[in-house]
């Protein structure tokens, strides 16, 4: 960078700034109610683009069912946004009315196991709700789901491998019967790994502690579940600079 022109570095930061653009276009919008279900997403990448991947498909208008993604490839910056928007891509050209949730886990690994390099990966939790109230969750290599039920959490660990590592790769499937008031909390390691100014990390504990609190309240929508994970995060890290890429959902 030392060696670009003034004119130069203007053109990166314009590309920068437009790539960041296109980044944010691809996430669906921030809250999403339908089918009796309420979903909001905070998305925050590390640099101008990141390596997050976050999306909310119905995939038929007039289905019964409704699929939330929440996901992490491999690295920061520039590379990892590329291969964000292929999983995003990847995971768009497959939806289809009918298909499962590990379903769309097998034939997404697959393509992405053809299209990207060795030694790239994606972690990835996928769950399609249904308007009877009940989830089928399915996660490749990614953090554990937090499970919210009567007051109760309980974190749902992953069923199979990160995508791209085994283009056979299989996943299993997990049901959940949410009640009114249950909710789902799925986020990325800019969440739990992130740390305070004494280098302790966040971690999952702490999450649960919180949403245990949260689960003692009055209904909260999905906005103001979100934003009081936001909340707790930020008190945790006393000013401390993020380390990546950050979502929750």
């Amino acid at each position: 960078l030392d060696h670009l022109t003034a004119k130069e570095r203007r053109v990166l930061e314009h590309d920068l700034e437009v790539a960041s653009r296109i980044q944010l276009g691809l996430l669906p919008p921030s809250e999403v109610s339908a089918l009796g279900w309420d979903i909001a997403y905070h998305f925050e990448p590390y640099g101008h683009v990141g390596g997050d991947y976050c999306d909310i498909v119905r995939p038929d208008p007039h289905g019964d069912s409704l699929f939330f993604l929440v996901g992490d490839v491999s690295g920061k910056g520039d590379a990892a946004s590329l291969l964000m928007s292929n999983l995003h891509a990847t995971i768009r050209s497959l939806m289809s009315p009918g298909l499962t949730s590990d379903g769309l886990m097998t034939r997404a690994n697959r393509l992405f196991c053809q299209h990207t390099l060795d030694a790239h990966y994606a972690t990835l939790a996928c769950g399609r709700s249904l308007a009877s109230g009940e989830v089928e969750l399915c996660s490749a290599g990614h953090w554990p789901v937090a499970h919210v039920h009567r007051g109760q959490v309980q974190f749902i660990e992953s069923s199979g491998l990160a995508l791209g590592m085994f283009c056979s790769s299989e996943y299993g499937l997990r049901r959940l019967q949410l009640d009114p008031g249950d909710f789902l909390v799925l986020y990325t390691d800019g969440l739990t790994e992130a740390r305070n100014p004494a280098g302790e990390e966040y971690a999952a504990d702490r999450l649960g502690t919180r949403l245990t609190a949260l689960a003692g309240r009055s209904r909260l929508s999905a906005r103001e579940i979100t934003a009081a994970c936001r909340h707790d995060l930020a008190t945790f890290r006393l000013g401390a600079p993020m380390s990546d890429d950050l979502t929750i959902m």
